[in-house]
This record gives structure tokens, sequence and C-alpha cells, in this order.
């Protein structure tokens, strides 16, 4: 990941090995962190379902599940631009102020979440027979493992998409870096 945002900046990798791998494994980490708590706000959010009975089980009052279905949003946008922020800060090798880095920290969350958004409508209309010829339709099978595909298929699609979303905000970055330099 580094390489590519050290790229949109036409700066060659300057670290030293064993430096960029623990920058490289920390971000791994955030990011398995960071997809879970937005997946979890974002398409699932398991503990507020529509039905609120698990609400309801854990003595959740409706008054916190309304707050919480309001103000979901802008944490997940708070932790994604933080994340955002900490990776085109630190993960390539040219530096830059924080504030610099805004721009393409919310141009990529805002991809993130149009590509998590997709994902949720492909879930919601993905979970029924699947395409294609079926040799016995009152086999279950055949159609759990369809679906199981489907959602193996959807998730690497979530991921790619994911991904460019974060490597387009870093170019933005770049750009009016650049721009910035050539201004002064």
């Amino acid at each position: 990941t580094s390489r590519a945002l050290d790229t949109a900046y036409h700066d060659r990798h300057q670290r030293l090995s064993i430096h960029q791998r623990l920058i490289a494994l920390g971000f791994a980490f955030g990011s398995v962190v960071v997809v879970v708590l937005t997946l979890g706000i974002m398409v699932d959010a398991p503990f507020l379902d529509e039905h609120r009975t698990l609400a309801e089980q854990f003595g959740i009052s409706q008054a916190l599940v309304t707050v919480w279905w309001i103000l979901r949003w802008p944490v997940v946008l708070a932790v994604l631009v933080a994340f955002l922020l900490c990776l085109y800060r630190f993960a390539p090798s040219v530096r830059h102020g924080w504030r610099h880095l805004l721009p393409g920290a919310v141009l990529g969350v805002l991809l993130w979440i149009l590509a998590a958004v997709a994902f949720r409508i492909y879930l919601a209309f993905g979970g029924g027979d699947p395409t294609g010829v079926v040799v016995d339709p009152s086999d279950a099978r055949v159609v759990i493992i369809g679906q199981a595909v489907g959602a193996v298929v959807a998730t690497v699609l979530w991921t790619y998409f994911s991904s460019i979303a974060i490597l387009v905000g870093n170019e933005l970055n770049a750009e009016l870096t650049r721009q910035r330099q050539q201004d002064a």
C-alpha cells in the first residue's frame, strides 16, 4: 500500500525495510479493525436490527436505538476519515500536514461508503435463487452454495473498490500538493 501511495507523489520508496514492514503490519491490523467496525455499523448493525428484538433483549431503550440510528453515520465518517488521515500521513515516505490530507480522506471515505452501500444493496437483493441452471430447485444445497459464492465474490469486489477509493483519495492529495508547490 505504501508503495502505491508513494507512486501518487512520484516519490521513490525510501524507508528501511524493517521500518516499512512495521508500518504495513500496523495498518494491516488497523484496516481489519476499521473494516469490522464499518461493516458492523453500516451493513449489519446487529444489535439494533429493524425488528429491535435483540435491543429489547438487552434492555436497550427505544430512545437509545433512535439515537444510534441517527449517530451511526457520523461515527462511521469519523472512524473512516481518521483511519485514512493516518494512512495518508504515515504510510507514504512523503510528509504532509494533517489538514493537507483532509480533502483526499473525505473523498476516499465518500467512495468507500458508496462501495459499502452497493455491498449492502447486493446483500439485500442477492439473497434469492442463484442464477444459471438449477438441476433440482427443491435442493436447498444449491441455493446455499450459490449464496455463499455470491457473498464471497461481493466481499472481494467490495475490498477491491475500497482499495480504489483509498488510492483515488491519495491521488487527490498528491495533485493538491503539486498545485500548492506550483503556486508557491
